[in-house]
């Protein structure tokens, strides 16, 4: 018979990060798991990427970015990676995007 937890055994095995459900508070908490069949384990989900819209400007002797406001057009749409925050990618932003 398969073990109750096998699915999160291996992703942990893996290297994946393994959460338990907070039995009082019912919140997703990082574990060392014991693998216990009372408790009830997770893989923790990805991270969502992070976009951000800015503007690049050259201003004298160098060049600033700024998130861009709401009411601003952007030239720059930066992705960063949801788990690492590592720059995953850089557009540059036309006029009519």
């Amino acid at each position: 018979m398969k073990h109750k937890h096998a699915v999160c055994i291996v992703a942990w095995a893996d290297g994946r990060i393994i959460e338990e459900r907070d039995t009082v508070t019912g919140e997703w908490i990082k574990t060392n798991p014991s693998w216990d069949e009372d408790v009830e384990y997770r893989i923790r989900p990805p991270k969502a990427d992070e976009v951000v819209l800015g503007i690049l400007e050259l201003v004298p002797g160098k060049c600033v970015f700024r998130p861009a406001e709401h009411w601003e057009n952007p030239n720059i749409r930066l992705i960063f990676d949801g788990e690492t925050g590592n720059l995953k990618r850089a557009t540059v932003l036309s006029d009519d995007e």
